[in-house]
């Protein structure tokens, strides 16, 4: 509960709680397979950044960790390995820096990506929406 600052929350009933702090307090435990599934959605930054910072400890100490999440920019910080699925299909799947690129981005969102530098580390940002018939087309 430390790692996720939840201690406070340990006598809390489930219903007071916001839907950040609950999906903290999921974190909290010692599972051995991690389902995030958009589990940063209703944190503020700080406590994506947190979030983040644990499930990678929690990656490094042998536990499988599986990170849905539509931020661009923190899955490129953050995962080891990146899958991008459009339409229920998988278009790559590799190492953040093999993966997100321009071009991908633009076919499986529909955006442009604004890429920036920074610390040695690189992001890319969705910037623009494109124009509705200039990405992926979709496949029976």
């Amino acid at each position: 509960m430390a790692a996720t600052a939840t201690q406070g929350f340990a006598e809390a009933a489930a219903h007071t709680l916001s839907g950040g702090e609950r999906a903290r307090l999921l974190l909290a435990g010692e599972p051995q397979v991690v389902l995030a599934d958009e589990s940063l959605a209703a944190l503020d930054a700080a406590h994506q950044l947190r979030v983040l910072a644990l499930l990678r400890q929690q990656s490094h100490g042998g536990r499988a960790v599986a990170l849905v999440l539509h931020d661009l920019a923190l899955a490129a910080r953050s995962c080891t390995r990146i899958a991008v699925l459009h339409q229920g299909r998988l278009l790559a799947d590799g190492p953040p820096a093999q993966v997100l690129d321009e071009a991908l981005i633009a076919r499986a969102f529909g955006v442009s990506a604004l890429r920036i530098d920074h610390a040695g580390e690189t992001c890319l940002l969705a910037w623009q929406p494109l124009p509705a018939d200039s990405h992926l087309e979709t496949t029976p």
